[in-house]
C-alpha cells in the first residue's frame, strides 16, 4: 500500500509543454515566452494533480523553475468537494467515538476545502513563500526560494531553483557531510517554530515538498511548494502557549481552562473529572521531564513501549468514563492540518534518526516557549514568583474584593432564610 501511494506522490503524468507555454503567455500578456525565459525545458521536472514544474532560465541567466497550473481545476475541485462533503456528513452520522473524541468529518471537509481553493491561486502561494522565508530567516539551516512577482499570476509561479535530495532518500543517510540526527532536530525545530511563533505553518510538508543540501554543516533544510499553508489564530496559539506552560509548571487547572479556550473541551463538562485527567498527565510528563531514570518511548524496548501505551489506555478510559459525557473532547477541524503535519514530520524523523522521539525533541523549544508566555522570560519568571506568594494583581483583587463578595454571598442566605427571595 505505501510504495502505491509513493507512485501516487511521485508518477503522476504531466501535460504538454505547449500548453504550458501557452498559459503562461496567456497569463502573463506576453505573445512568447522568449519574452521572458532565455531557456524552458520542455520535460517537466516534476508533475503532481494541480500543476507541473519545468526548469528555466530567465533573460538575466538566473536559473528558475516555473509552477503551471493544470486546465480545469475549478470545475474537477467544485464537483469532488461537493461529494466529500456528502460522504463527511454521512461518517459524522455514523463514524464512532474514538477514547472519547467526537469527530467533525464535515468541518474537517470544509477546513479542507477553504485551504484548496486557497491552493490553486498561485498569487496567494507566492504570498505565502515571502511570509515563511521572512519567519524562517532566523535559522540559517533553512532555505526557502525567492519568488519573482513581476512573472507570476493566479496559475503561473516562477521562483528560484534551488537543488536538493528528497529529505528521505537513503543516499542522505550515507553522505559524510549531513547529519541524520541533527538534521531532524532541525526540522522539528523549524516546525515548532512555524507552528508556535508564529502560527503560520507548511500544511504538507512530506518528503516530496522538502529537501536537502550540504550548504550548511550537517545539512540544510529546502522546503518547497507553499500553496497548502494555514494560519492558527491567536486565541487559539496563545491557549495552546498556556497548554504548554501549564505543563511545565504543573498547573492541571490551567491547562484545562486553555484546552477549553482551544475548543477541545464539550462545553458543561464536570470540570472536576477532566482536571483530575489532566493532573494525571502533567504530573507523568513532570515526572519524565525531571526523571533520570523515566525512559522517553526511544529508549524503551518496543514490548515496553506496547505496555505504557496499554496503561495509558486503560487509565484514560477509566477517567473518562468519570466524566459521565459520552464524547467530552472535540475534535477542532482546523487542527487536521497540524496533526497531519506532525505525523509526517514525526515519519521523516524516524528514517533520518532511529533514536528520534518527537517529544523529547520538542521538550527544550517548548520550555523556552513557556518562559516566553508573557512577553518575555523575565516578565513570565516575575509572575509566577509573584503568583507562589499570592501578589498577583488579579491576587490582589480577590483579597480586597472578596470580604464583599461574602458579605453580599451571607445577605443573600439571611433573605432567603426569611423568605424574602
Amino acid at each position: 500500500v505505501i510504495d502505491e501511494l509513493v507512485a501516487l506522490q511521485n508518477d503522476v503524468p504531466g501535460f504538454p509543454a505547449r500548453r504550458a507555454k501557452a498559459i503562461i503567455c496567456d497569463d502573463l500578456q506576453i505573445k512568447d515566452i522568449s519574452q521572458i525565459f532565455v531557456r524552458f525545458d520542455e520535460k517537466p521536472l516534476a508533475a503532481a494533480s494541480l500543476a507541473q514544474v519545468h526548469r528555466a532560465q530567465l533573460l538575466d541567466g538566473t536559473e528558475v523553475v516555473v509552477k503551471v497550473q493544470r486546465d480545469g481545476l475549478k470545475e474537477m475541485i467544485g464537483v469532488d468537494f461537493r461529494n466529500i462533503r456528502w460522504v463527511a456528513a454521512l461518517a459524522d452520522r455514523l463514524d464512532p467515538e474514538e477514547e472519547g473524541v467526537s469527530s467533525n468529518w464535515l468541518g474537517i471537509a470544509k477546513s479542507a476545502e477553504t485551504v484548496l481553493w486557497k491552493e490553486i491561486d498561485f498569487r496567494i502561494e507566492r504570498a505565502n513563500c515571502e511570509l515563511f522565508q521572512q519567519n524562517m530567516a532566523n535559522l540559517p539551516y533553512v532555505k526557502v526560494p525567492n519568488t519573482y512577482p513581476n512573472f507570476s499570476s493566479e496559475r503561473v509561479l516562477v521562483m528560484e531553483y534551488v537543488q536538493g535530495r528528497k529529505i528521505t532518500d537513503p543516499s542522505i543517510l550515507d553522505d559524510p557531510d549531513i547529519d541524520g540526527a541533527a538534521l531532524s532536530a532541525r526540522l522539528t525545530t523549524s516546525y515548532l517554530e512555524q507552528l508556535c511563533r508564529h502560527g503560520f505553518f507548511h500544511c504538507d510538508p512530506h518528503p516530496g515538498n522538502v529537501a536537502v543540501d550540504n550548504l550548511y554543516p550537517d545539512g540544510r533544510i529546502i522546503y518547497y511548494d507553499f500553496g497548502m499553508c494555514d494560519r492558527i489564530p491567536t486565541s487559539i496559539k496563545k491557549a495552546f502557549v498556556d497548554v504548554v506552560y501549564a505543563l511545565y509548571k504543573n498547573e492541571p487547572i490551567l491547562a484545562v481552562d486553555a484546552l477549553e479556550g482551544m475548543g477541545v473541551l464539550r462545553p458543561g463538562l464536570d470540570r472536576f473529572s477532566i482536571e483530575r485527567i489532566a493532573r494525571d498527565y502533567v504530573n507523568t510528563f513532570a515526572d519524565t521531564v525531571s526523571s533520570k531514570t523515566k525512559a522517553w518511548e526511544n529508549q524503551m524496548s518496543p514490548e515496553e513501549v506496547k505496555a505504557e501505551r496499554r496503561r495509558r489506555r486503560a487509565k484514560l478510559g477509566a477517567d473518562l468514563f468519570a466524566t459521565q459525557a459520552e464524547r467530552p473532547f472535540i475534535f477542532p477541524p482546523n487542527f487536521t492540518f497540524v496533526f497531519r503535519a506532525i505525523i509526517t514530520i514525526d515519519g521523516i524523523g524516524k528514517f533520518l534518526d532511529p533514536k528520534y522521539d518527537l517529544t523529547k525533541l520538542s521538550t527544550p523549544y517548548l520550555r523556552e516557549l513557556a518562559d516566553l508566555r508573557d512577553g518575555s522570560a523575565a516578565k513570565t519568571a516575575t509572575l509566577d514568583i509573584l503568583q507562589r506568594i499570592g501578589l498577583r494583581p488579579k491576587d490582589i483583587n480577590q483579597f480586597v474584593t472578596q470580604p464583599r463578595k461574602i458579605s453580599a454571598v451571607k445577605t443573600s442566605i439571611d433573605r432567603l432564610t426569611e423568605g424574602d427571595q
